[in-house]
């Protein structure tokens, strides 16, 4: 890269079009943990229900415990040398595909080797938060290089360069549009901007609306995640149809980004703390008409498919009540905490993968899974504990958080926009 960077205005056209290609690669590195986490640990570690909990609790909540550790270090180290978010886009994802496929390798039979599996996932969970705050047909060809048991470790390497890749190519997409190392240096934040951890507190403790959207919004997390690690013991035991899971997976995807094109139009016919609730109402509808149909593959694909395309519609509105929540808050308390209250998002997402692992686990665990039991003798009570870890138990999730989004957030379009009015009257 030349020592002189051109200052550029505006959007580049390869920015305007490729805009997401490094969280492209994200998305697909991270699917690998949430379609065959849980199946690796059952059917290949085979480790206990017990030591699976462990294992998928502990690693969950370490997790959510460092989620702001990225944020805290980008914003608190001193620049480099192109600059202070973008150079974190070619520092840190190149260590991911060398440590990320260790999740999915068992080595050696005692605690070492669970402790191995949980030192990876957390060790790549935060790397991978660096690049992100600023493939399921490569499963088959590595079982037959590395073998079942590591076929995952060899998806989750070629899907973490993936990531490299993409993150590298989004490094070079955005050549001059930050200030390099010696304008950063000598900026400050205005005082005006900082915010204190008594500020903070009472951001959350006088700002019910933002409480119950974040209570609200662990439910559609809780739903993807439990799904997604559940839906390849659905397509193994209960339908015995494995090569479904693949076409399931890309319809649903494809479906999800649908929803969140939709988003748009409906928040402008009416508006976006009614879409957000309507859209969990539908999806906990669909989850339950699928429970009473699970026996038949191809209406449970098509219908959770739905479930996905209300995911699509609740995650693309979830921005904008942030944003009118941040206003109320302002507002109240005159302090901008947008920071603050945006990466309060993380938290609903970490707490849906912490319950992936407790509410699979537990199912399988009351339904007497065994991985090496006689696929011609599948018991009833297996399939049935695995439906409702797929279908009833993100469903009713969902039903209560639709609840408590309709009592708890009572913020309307008309009363945002007349809150904002109020605060750039003050400034």
């Amino acid at each position: 890269m030349s020592g002189q960077e051109k200052k550029r205005n505006g959007l580049s056209r390869a920015l305007r079009i490729f805009y997401g290609v490094g969280d492209c690669g994200y998305t697909l590195t991270t699917n690998v943990e949430s379609y065959f986490f849980s199946y690796f640990l059952t059917n290949m570690a085979q480790y206990s229900m017990g030591t699976i909990s462990i294992i998928t609790t502990v690693t969950s909540v370490v997790c959510a415990v460092l989620v702001g550790v990225a944020g805290g270090i980008i914003n608190s180290s001193k620049p480099m040398r192109w600059g202070r978010y973008r150079s974190w886009l070619v520092v840190i994802p190149w260590l991911i595909p060398l440590i990320y496929p260790f999740q999915f390798v068992k080595i050696g039979d005692g605690v070492v080797s669970g402790l191995i599996i949980m030192a990876a996932a957390i060790i790549s969970h935060t790397l991978w938060q660096f690049p992100y705050v600023v493939g399921v047909p490569l499963a088959g060809v590595f079982a037959s290089i590395l073998g079942t048991k590591n076929q995952y470790a060899g998806v989750a390497f070629c899907l973490g360069l993936a990531m490299v890749v993409g993150y590298y190519i989004h490094f070079r997409m955005f050549e001059g549009y930050e200030e390099k190392e010696d304008t950063l240096l000598s900026q400050k934040a205005p005082a005006k901007e900082k915010t204190s951890l008594k500020d903070l507190g009472t951001s959350l403790v006088q700002n019910p609306p933002l409480v119950a959207l974040l209570i609200a919004c662990i439910s559609p997390y809780v739903y993807v995640f439990v799904t997604s690690g559940i839906a390849i013991y659905y397509f193994d035991y209960v339908v015995e149809q494995s090569a479904m899971l693949s076409p399931y997976i890309m319809i649903s995807s494809f479906v999800s980004i649908l929803g969140s094109y939709l988003c748009k139009k409906l928040v402008n016919a009416i508006t976006a703390r009614r879409t957000f609730l309507l859209a969990l109402v539908f999806m906990a509808a669909c989850s339950g008409i699928a429970f009473l149909r699970y026996e038949h593959m191809y209406e449970v694909i098509v219908l959770m498919s739905l479930v996905q395309l209300g995911f699509g519609v609740v995650i693309a509105s979830q921005p904008m009540l942030y944003s009118d929540v941040i206003i109320y808050n302002q507002w109240k308390t005159g302090k901008n905490a947008a920071g603050w209250i945006t990466g309060l998002q993380m938290v609903p997402l970490n707490v849906g993968i912490v319950s992936r692992g407790l509410i699979i686990a537990a199912c399988l665990e009351v339904a007497n899974f065994d991985p090496n039991m006689v696929m011609d003798v599948i018991p009833a009570e297996l399939k049935t504990g695995i439906c409702v870890a797929f279908m009833v138990i993100p469903g009713a999730v969902l039903l209560v958080g639709a609840l408590i989004f309709a009592f708890g957030f009572r913020l309307k379009k008309e009363t945002v926009e007349q809150y904002q009015a109020e605060i750039n009257a003050r400034q």
